[in-house]
């Protein structure tokens, strides 16, 4: 038997080991250290944080969000001084080449990486969690993603990938997929706002979706 981790992997893996069984067990978190991580009710800066690698600046493409955040502070859709952007544990090197001529480059951070508590941490208290997916290949379902999913906030997923991750996105209502820079910059001003005015983004996200 060989396990793999979302259906399209599994009907490629059938499809190249011909009378193999493949059987799917999808990722999941740990819902015990998660309830023992407090949860942030105000955030004193409207915070997005990337928790975990790029590897390959072609693959996982951050460069629409990117686009988004530039566009919306020249719209005046978002006061500069109330976002942070995070990346955490990322390459350095990868990040820092794409984002050495964007304009917003002052308000992007490349943390270093940190032990896995410390990793959840971060995201808890974080407003809104990227979500980078791969453009290329159906079916990559990440640990990250549900471990995100474990922290209760918002995910935003560039790109869509049309594929599991929205699925995943929409059944759990957890978050939203978002292609161009425009698309990403609703979603973006609509969570902004909602900051602006309450201090924090609720998380829409069904439990009983999320916990089955």
């Amino acid at each position: 038997k060989i396990l793999t981790v979302s259906n399209p992997l599994k009907d490629i893996l059938e499809k190249r080991l011909s009378g193999k069984e493949v059987l799917v067990i999808e990722n999941g978190y740990d819902e015990e250290i998660h309830e023992r991580i407090s949860q942030e009710s105000s955030f004193p800066k409207f915070s997005i944080l990337y928790s975990g690698a790029i590897w390959d600046k072609n693959h996982r493409r951050p460069h629409n969000f990117f686009k988004a955040i530039e566009l919306g502070i020249s719209n005046g859709n978002f006061n500069e001084t109330d976002l942070e952007i995070n990346f955490l544990g990322t390459e350095p090197d990868i990040l820092l080449d794409i984002i050495r001529t964007l304009s917003i480059n002052n308000l992007i951070h490349v943390l270093p990486k940190t032990g896995y508590i410390k990793s959840l941490e971060f995201q808890h208290k974080s407003c809104i969690l990227l979500h980078l997916s791969h453009e290329r290949q159906k079916g990559i379902f990440t640990s990250k993603l549900f471990d995100y999913l474990g922290s209760r906030r918002p995910i935003l997923s560039v790109p869509g990938d049309h594929n599991c991750v929205d699925e995943l996105l929409n059944k759990t209502n957890a978050g939203v997929s978002a292609d161009s820079p425009e698309e990403i910059l609703h979603q973006l001003t609509l969570w902004y706002n909602e900051w602006k005015h309450t201090g924090n983004v609720k998380f829409q996200g069904i439990e009983s979706e999320i916990r089955c």
